[in-house]
């Protein structure tokens, strides 16, 4: 069984512009002997039961028809990076053969009963934001994008080119999270971080919903960054 996305259904906040653009993509004139070629519309898939990696069930959830009449689909090569927050893995897939500018989807998965479940779809240009001059150092340097997600949460991405660290704001309910270990950061709250494969995870109750930090950086850089974001500026 499949269902259709079409580009006007996805939603897309990019920090660049500071509001929601038209989510219908607009291409320059390409002086390039090379076609443009954009994403027409999606077609999300049942993920089989049988799958039980998020990579994979990344690469079966989704297909992209092109303006070229051309139906893609993700593979190991597309994938930029995926991150395992208890049960939610935020997967993000570069889609193939765009042209000229690059544009990224962020697939929202959940596995629940004994199953990977598609929660959400996010479409974005791949472009540099604005700078986040509002985080103290070493992260001043930081580019950051966020994202909405109808009924599933808040999705933040900051990142250099070595570093990456995702957010998310979630339902308390959405996701089964372990207590790992407790720490107290500068303005008092409390947080639980823990390990994951090679992931370091951490969160804490913000506003009635979790907020949940994560990255490959150790545990000291990670609480060194939740110590200097300003978290209210970027969710409510």
């Amino acid at each position: 069984m499949k269902y259709i996305h079409y580009i006007l259904a996805i939603i897309l906040i990019l920090s660049l512009s500071g509001c929601t653009p038209s989510a219908q993509i607009n291409h320059k004139t390409n002086d390039s002997p090379h076609p443009t070629i954009f994403i027409k519309s999606s077609t999300g898939y049942n993920i089989p039961s049988t799958i039980k990696n998020p990579i994979q069930a990344a690469e079966a959830a989704m297909t992209w028809k092109l303006s070229d009449g051309e139906i893609v689909h993700a593979n190991n090569k597309n994938i930029i990076n995926d991150i395992n927050i208890g049960d939610l893995s935020i997967v993000r897939i570069q889609i193939p053969k765009i042209y000229p500018q690059n544009i990224d989807y962020i697939l929202i998965l959940e596995y629940t009963n004994q199953k990977w479940i598609l929660r959400g779809v996010l479409g974005t240009i791949l472009q540099n934001p604005a700078p986040n001059n509002e985080l103290a150092n070493p992260y001043a340097n930081m580019m950051y994008s966020l994202a909405n997600a109808y009924k599933v949460g808040h999705f933040a991405e900051f990142y250099t080119p070595k570093i990456l660290i995702n957010i998310a704001q979630v339902p308390l309910n959405f996701v089964n999270l372990p207590i790992g270990q407790k720490y107290q950061l500068k303005s008092g709250q409390i947080v639980h971080v823990f390990s994951q494969s090679n992931e370091t995870i951490l969160y804490f109750n913000y506003g009635g919903q979790w907020l949940i930090f994560a990255s490959q950086m150790n545990k000291k850089q990670l609480i060194a960054f939740a110590n200097s974001i300003k978290i209210y500026r970027y969710f409510n």
